[in-house]
């Protein structure tokens, strides 16, 4: 089922940041789930995937996440993305600045029995930085 992956992928992003509905975390990732791209310090498996939400939604509570392609094949699937957010709550020590931000990013994911077993995510996290004010380092 080449539509499966990418339709795991897709509800586990629009549920997570743009419903914000923690609950999807549960239905869609696996509690195992190796993340080839948590921020430092993050928890492994699933935990970190809360962990991640909770930061990124602390941060940008009004997140608006639109997924811009998402497709699947075999075990994967793929999702580009943008979303738009007002910086409101701190950012790994950056003090909410109240600037509106745009930031995109990829997402893939292999997915086995209707959840994510791994993801490998890029974000362009220095032009949210940039946007923010903040040396991204």
């Amino acid at each position: 089922m080449a539509s499966e992956p990418a339709a795991v992928l897709r509800e586990y992003l629009e549920g997570t940041f743009t419903r914000k509905d923690p609950s999807v975390i549960e239905a869609t990732v696996a509690p195992d789930v190796v993340d080839h791209a948590g921020t430092p310090g993050q928890p492994q498996g699933i935990e970190g995937f809360r962990s991640f939400a909770a930061l990124v939604l602390g941060a940008f509570p009004d997140l608006d996440l639109v997924i811009e392609d998402c497709f699947g094949a075999g075990d994967r699937a793929v999702a580009r993305w943008t979303a738009t957010a007002t910086h409101a709550g701190d950012l790994l020590g950056i003090r909410p600045t109240r600037r509106q931000v745009t930031m995109s990013g990829i997402d893939i994911a292999r997915v086995a029995d209707g959840r994510i077993v791994e993801l490998w995510a890029q974000v362009d996290f220095a032009g949210v930085m940039a946007q923010l004010g903040a040396d991204p380092g």
